[in-house]
């Protein structure tokens, strides 16, 4: 034997400890010898400590009072302990790893936002006043929700759980990708028909199916034939997955199937393409997401069908110097995502003009997985994104059709104020390990569970979502899956899978 191949050997049975597998631990090994996986290397290395000097030195660039960028110096700090962490312990997923994603994001439409929106007005509420102290209790969410993620809580619950399904057989993974793209099908199928509402709980297998394909395509020899197979079946299916969002304008929902290719990939190559990533993020913010922003508007304020929405939005390009339209649709775009005028005026108003909710907003999770067919007047459950912010001031009172992203810490406020922030963003913190120990660590990195993992993923980071929303829509589709892993085949693909 080969000292290369008894160095494999010892790596493959050399147990995971601390509950990380470290980068001289066994990763999936396919037919050509090449390892895979979400490696991290030092490039990457130093390529987060420069976004981690970059995050903190951005502040003081900034024309926001002080009052205002001490927390967010605070805030960024916050944000980048679990990357010291984990750069620390040397781990594998360093960069698709839960507890970085979120604090990423947090930063973002916490942070940086409030750099662009300390001298709004909202509610009639000057926020370079009352924005300070509501940034504060954001740095005591942010590392409430730390302390959660680094306690061993997480870990030890995911042992609790039944075994995540994780498969490495091509067969068994094309049936699924099959099965994913069925059902993608159903879901895309329902919105011309008008039963949307009764196939909401099918959301995220064209994401799934985007995932299997990259894998399977790019990940070693891969299949001869079928699904997967042939490397252009991966743009197909991303162009595909990406028409929903296109047709409604939603920007974030056109983009994330690229996203999706995108981690597959790195999976498969064990390399992140981070500067093909940046010339496309560039690319996607100054051109994609303006011309979009012009289309959403046709589609959803103006009320024009596609081809109309396309024309209105091609006439509208010749029109405007684009330089200034650029500027312009990426300020609206980065409005959208500032989350802390929302926080600040709850912080504000909350127990003053608007009463305590008292749990009431976490309580609907549990209509959550009746599904819309076997309860037909069933509520909207996310209709408090509406009605809330009506009362808060935040959108007009006579205002029926707007939601307001109130974000999953705005929401621990307006039930139970500071208490609640500290101990759900705990909460939220085990349930962050608990979701990636139970579906990566557990199995090792398994080429299956990681494909189910990256849809997931793309939840966690959404900061502007509510718990009914953000984790309901995650429990649902990990069920959907656990159910389908467990289906019963054939005794030949039974075989071919062990």
């Amino acid at each position: 034997m080969s000292n290369a191949v008894r160095v494999n050997k010892e790596a493959e049975l050399t147990p995971y400890t601390n509950g990380y597998v470290r980068n001289d631990h066994a990763v999936p090994r396919r037919k050509t010898g090449v390892v895979t996986g979400f490696q991290i290397r030092q490039a990457d290395r130093y390529f987060l400590m420069l976004l981690s000097v970059g995050a903190v030195a951005k502040c003081f660039f900034s024309s926001a009072p002080s009052e205002i960028i001490q927390p967010v110096v605070v805030l960024s700090i916050l944000a980048f302990i679990p990357v010291g962490l984990l750069l620390k312990r040397d781990v594998s997923g360093i960069i698709i790893n839960p507890a970085i994603i979120f604090c990423g994001t947090f930063l973002v439409v916490y942070g940086y936002s409030a750099l662009n929106s300390y001298d709004a007005t909202v509610a009639n509420l000057h926020m370079e006043q009352v924005m300070p102290t509501a940034l504060w209790w954001a740095c005591v969410g942010l590392a409430a929700f730390i302390l959660g993620y680094l306690m061993p809580l997480g870990g030890k619950v995911s042992t609790l759980l039944p075994s995540f399904p994780q498969y490495d057989s091509d067969k068994k993974i094309q049936w699924f990708c099959w099965a994913s793209i069925i059902i993608a099908l159903v879901r895309y199928a329902s919105f011309p028909l008008g039963i949307s509402g009764l196939t909401s709980f099918l959301e995220g297998f064209d994401l799934l199916a985007v995932c299997l394909i990259a894998l399977l395509g790019f990940n070693g020899d891969g299949p001869g034939h079928g699904i997967g197979s042939r490397k252009w079946h991966l743009p197909v299916a991303v162009v595909v997955a990406s028409i929903p969002g296109l047709l409604s304008g939603f920007r974030g929902l056109f983009m994330v199937p690229y996203i999706m290719a995108v981690l597959a990939l790195y999976f498969a190559s064990g390399r992140f393409p981070w500067k093909k990533v940046a010339v496309f993020g560039l690319f996607a913010y100054l051109i994609i997401f303006p011309i979009l922003g012009l289309y959403k508007v046709a589609r959803q304020q103006l009320g024009y069908e596609v081809l109309e929405s396309v024309s209105y939005t091609v006439s509208e390009l010749q029109l405007v110097d684009f330089y200034d339209f650029s500027g312009e649709q990426t300020d609206k775009l980065r409005d959208r995502y500032a989350v802390m005028p929302v926080f600040t005026t709850i912080v504000a108003l909350t127990g003053e003009k608007v009463p305590y909710q008292d749990g009431s907003t976490y309580t609907l999770f549990l209509w959550n997985f009746i599904p819309r067919f076997l309860w037909k007047d069933k509520p909207v459950l996310n209709s408090f994104a509406n009605t809330l912010p009506r009362q808060y001031g935040i959108i007009n009172e006579n205002d029926d059709k707007t939601s307001v992203g109130l974000g999953l810490l705005g929401e621990t406020w307006m039930n139970f104020g500071y208490p609640g922030l500290i101990l759900i963003m705990v909460a939220f913190g085990v349930i962050y390990k608990c979701l990636f120990h139970w579906i990566l660590i557990r199995t090792k990195f398994n080429r299956f569970a990681c494909a189910v993992y990256l849809p997931i993923l793309w939840q966690l980071s959404l900061q502007e979502n509510v718990f009914v929303n953000n984790m309901g829509a995650i429990f649902k589709f990990l069920l959907l899956v656990w159910l389908l892993g467990h289906l019963p085949l054939s005794t030949q693909m039974r075989k071919r899978n062990v």
